[in-house]
């Protein structure tokens, strides 16, 4: 992550100036990618909201084997495993986003639909043991089962976040401590102990390191996280910085941009606003944002999805297009929305999906230098769109409303232009 930050210093185009330049000031990190400091920040948040129970003390003293013999305390444990998660905080990250976007949530103003449920949690159970894992029902029972333990509040205070915490899927805090039981169950060796409770030695086993290593909670994690990097596809563990370093920030990709500006820009508001069924929910949230809610209705009323669009891609494009927010209950609308220049993002993420096979986006391979080829064509397509569904004019549709009925841009020269389809398959 380091070298990324270090290329991100060194873009060979001057990003101050450019349709980007707002993201060093409104994003978390104050710069262009998302820096190790604050991947950090969000990574203890989570640690402490995962960590910070009696279920997890319990777990530990359980499983561990140090604990058990009393050559650590639970404490002493916990900082250790605390040291693991920062050192992966990024294939951390990654992977509860990948397997996020995994979910079919696309509603609920994009609250649920940010985090991990659990048909993708199953999804993510296959992939980490590979394909030649031999299936074991016991084991699978017991893995199916941590879904719903570590959903469990244990008190009012783990309770407090309800609003925003739902029982049907797993927030970062929660997928701490689910990987952690993920880990054990599936590299844990048991460690026998006798009726009083007290660990019994094993002839010969202190000889061998790695069985000592996955008697212990740290030990069973680490490998875990090895099989994640090894066993997940490419597009699950990669950082989203190397996309933007790569395709996004080009002088030719700004270019397009800036030739869309004003319109993107009236998307931006139009969308958010006009969304008469969602703003006493967006209420809760004291913002009116643009949400993954707003995105899938542009692009439903672009006629993207009948040019063979997948909402897979759309849902992957949003998330993947968001700035890191350390504390993902505590700024829950900056979780769950998209910034202006997060918009662009998002569009140049989808123009690249849609002109690219899916297998070479697994691999993170797309089709040209960078995305400017395929966001002028994506952009033409769906501005055709846009123009047929809006009659020419975008306006703000919202009765009562201070933007009610304000024109923000016109459209009407797309409506007869000609442009290329296809998409990837």
């Amino acid at each position: 992550m380091e070298d990324l930050e270090s290329q991100a210093s060194s873009v060979a185009f001057d990003l101050l100036g450019s349709i980007f330049e707002p993201r060093s000031s409104e994003c978390e990190s104050k710069a262009y990618v998302n820096e190790m400091k604050i991947r950090r920040k969000e990574m203890k948040f989570d640690w402490v909201r995962g960590t910070d129970t009696r279920r997890f003390a319990k777990f530990l003293t359980k499983f561990d084997y140090n604990i058990k013999n009393s050559s650590s305390t639970v404490e002493e444990v916990k900082d250790e495993l605390r040291k693991v998660y920062l050192k992966n905080c990024v294939v951390f990250q990654q992977t509860y986003q990948h397997y996020a976007i995994k979910g079919l949530g696309m509603s609920g103003y994009g609250t649920g639909a940010t985090c991990i449920h659990e048909n993708a949690y199953h999804k993510f159970l296959k992939d980490v043991q590979g394909e030649d894992a031999v299936e074991d029902d016991m084991v699978f029972q017991n893995l199916v089962r941590i879904f719903m333990t570590v959903n469990i509040d244990e008190d009012k205070v783990s309770g407090q976040n309800d609003k925003f915490n739902f029982n049907n899927c797993l927030m970062k805090g929660e997928w701490v401590e689910t990987i952690a039981r993920v880990a054990v169950i599936l590299y844990g060796v048991e460690t026998p102990v006798d009726k009083q409770g007290k660990v019994v030695a094993v002839a010969g086993e202190e000889a061998n390191e790695d069985v000592l290593k996955l008697k212990t909670v740290v030990g069973c994690l680490e490998k875990l996280f090895l099989k994640i990097e090894e066993n997940l596809p490419v597009e699950a563990v990669v950082d989203d910085d190397e996309y933007r370093l790569d395709r996004l920030y080009t002088r030719e990709v700004n270019e397009v941009l800036m030739k869309y500006k004003h319109i993107l820009a009236g998307l931006f508001v139009v969308y958010p606003v006009s969304d008469n069924k969602m703003r006493t929910k967006k209420a809760d949230l004291k913002l009116e944002y643009f949400g993954l809610d707003d995105f899938e209705r542009m692009l439903g009323d672009s006629g993207m999805y009948t040019h063979g669009l997948n909402r897979s891609d759309s849902k992957a494009a949003f998330l993947q297009a968001r700035m890191i927010v350390s504390d993902e209950i505590g700024h829950r609308d900056k979780e769950v929305s998209i910034t202006q220049v997060d918009l662009y993002e998002a569009l140049c993420r989808l123009a690249d999906r849609f002109y690219t096979s899916a297998a070479d986006v697994a691999n993170g391979i797309y089709e040209g230098e960078d995305a400017s080829g395929n966001v002028e064509l994506f952009m033409q397509l769906m501005l055709k769109g846009l123009a047929m569904a809006w009659n020419g004019e975008l306006r703000c549709m919202c009765h009562g409303h201070s933007l009610d009925q304000k024109k923000f841009a016109s459209l009407k020269q797309y409506m007869d232009a000609p442009v290329q389809e296809g998409g990837g398959l």
